[in-house]
């Protein structure tokens, strides 16, 4: 499903469009608080960015933000485990960067995925990066046991620097 929302969201104008429209839809619905999620990706074809792409949802937001929708909107830069940790590292680089230039709409990191993609362990670093820089972790770890490592890898990380 995600493969074809890809190829009919490859600009940044799409990204702003459908960013509103979901923001709307849950307005609609009622919902007073908002957590979205979603993974930056570049399209080289189109010349979409991991940075212009997060500029892009939180224009989306911003927009419905002005035309006043009865929602409280925040972001969480997902980080996709697929993609690695040299990937993950210059996603946490991105939020930090937009956490300190958006007025709280940046709210944190998450980390989703495919659980059988890479190690657990392998993201510890730049989750460690992102929780000192300030940014909130959503961690998806329930569903394979060795997602666990991520707490246990190393004696100095304590469950206290991960805590929310």
């Amino acid at each position: 499903m995600f493969q074809m929302i890809h190829q009919i969201t490859n600009r940044t104008e799409d990204i702003l469009m459908v960013t509103k429209e979901v923001v709307q839809e849950f307005a609609a619905d009622g919902v007073k608080y908002l957590e979205l999620r979603s993974t930056p990706r570049d399209e080289p074809a189109t010349g979409m960015t991991k940075r212009s792409y997060i500029e892009a949802v939180l224009e989306g937001i911003r927009q419905c933000k002005e035309d006043e929708l009865d929602i409280d909107v925040r972001f969480l830069v997902s980080v996709d485990r697929r993609t690695g940790p040299a990937v993950a590292k210059e996603i946490v680089k991105l939020a930090q960067d937009f956490l300190l230039s958006t007025d709280g709409l940046v709210l944190g990191l998450d980390l989703s995925g495919n659980p059988n993609a890479g190690h657990g362990r392998d993201f510890l670093e730049p989750l460690l990066e992102a929780r000192k820089a300030g940014l909130k972790l959503a961690l998806h770890l329930s569903e394979v046991m060795q997602t666990w490592d991520l707490f246990l890898y190393r004696q100095d990380c304590k469950m206290s620097d991960l805590e929310m």
